[in-house]
């Protein structure tokens, strides 16, 4: 090894250590001054943690934003008119199903089925299931599949 080197090697080590040793005795309080006092706070106790059993009443921000039941029957009519009209073009004969609204008061979020079961009613009767009275429609359902 050269001179340089070993002078540079050497340089670099004793920085190295002033440095360690200077972060080991900086978190020590010197021998003249007495340490500072701590401040310790009582952490306040929660009086009362609210429970969510049902999501009724509930809403998201987006939900005016949402399509109603009617216009997202008539956004998959519309669909299946140019799909049709395409398929046409090359050939093909095509039908698209007849999309009928099945619940004109449908809720576009879905907030009872949106994050699982979350009615306790619910799932003690029904399970992971979802109620005869809200199964969606034949509609819904060929489109959530697509």
């Amino acid at each position: 090894m050269s001179t340089t080197f070993r002078t540079i090697r050497r340089s670099a080590l004793i920085v190295v250590c002033a440095t360690g040793a200077a972060a080991c005795g900086a978190g020590s309080p010197s021998a003249g001054k007495p340490p500072t006092p701590v401040l310790r706070v009582a952490q306040p106790a929660p009086s009362h943690i609210p429970t969510l059993t049902t999501v009724s009443g509930l809403s998201l921000p987006i939900e005016p934003y949402l399509l109603s039941e009617a216009t997202h029957t008539q956004m998959l009519r519309a669909s299946g008119v140019l799909m049709r009209q395409c398929m046409a073009r090359y050939g093909f004969s095509y039908t698209p199903p007849a999309f009928s609204t099945a619940d004109p008061s449908g809720n576009a979020a879905n907030m009872g089925r949106r994050y699982g079961v979350v009615d306790m009613t619910v799932a003690g009767t029904y399970g992971y299931h979802k109620p005869k009275a809200t199964r969606a429609s034949p509609a819904r359902r060929a489109h959530d599949h697509e």
